[in-house]
């Protein structure tokens, strides 16, 4: 997770960060060791009741996260979508864009051949009729990669962990 996001996060399960620094184009950062296991090793070996705890808990915690982290100001995009959205950038990798973005992904998809024309334009107008249902959609802090490989279960609380495509997007493109 980016530290200045994590800082402004408090209410959200997740590690906290100790130390974090940047050597040449790399970023690292240390963080606090949460209790418990992947929910995903975890999973089968916890019975049904604690299952049913085990997924809301860790739901919770990215709608928390979600629907207080107004995130323009603390947060920044990952340095590979930033890249990949700029002309020239590869596409393929732009993930969680907002669906205004849409035309410049079929101009992508158009330029490297990678579907029929025809399906591309069908694509492309299929979205632009129905673009202004995302017309206010406001971004906030989602995680990116919410799956039980990045949830730490400790048989009472889920934590959040792998913030690394962390970002600003729709609260529905977690």
């Amino acid at each position: 997770m980016k530290p200045r996001c994590s800082r402004s996060l408090p209410h959200v399960p997740c590690p906290r960060v100790v130390a974090n620094g940047v050597v040449g184009r790399r970023e690292w950062m240390i963080q606090t060791r949460a209790p418990g296991a992947n929910l995903m090793t975890a999973w089968p070996h916890l019975d049904r009741a604690e299952r049913e705890r085990a997924v809301p808990f860790a739901g919770a915690g990215a709608a928390r996260g979600s629907r207080h982290a107004a995130c323009a100001t603390p947060c920044r995009e990952p340095p590979w979508r930033t890249a990949a959205l700029r002309p020239g950038g590869d596409l393929s990798v732009a993930l969680r864009v907002h669906p205004g973005r849409y035309r410049q992904l079929v101009d992508f998809c158009v330029e490297r051949s990678v579907a029929a024309p025809a399906l591309l334009r069908a694509a492309a107008d299929f979205i632009e009729a129905r673009l202004g249902a995302f017309a206010d959609d406001r971004e906030v802090l989602t995680h990116g990669d919410l799956t039980f490989t990045n949830v730490i279960w400790d048989g009472e609380q889920a934590r959040l962990v792998d913030f690394e495509t962390s970002g600003a997007a729709p609260l529905d493109r977690s």
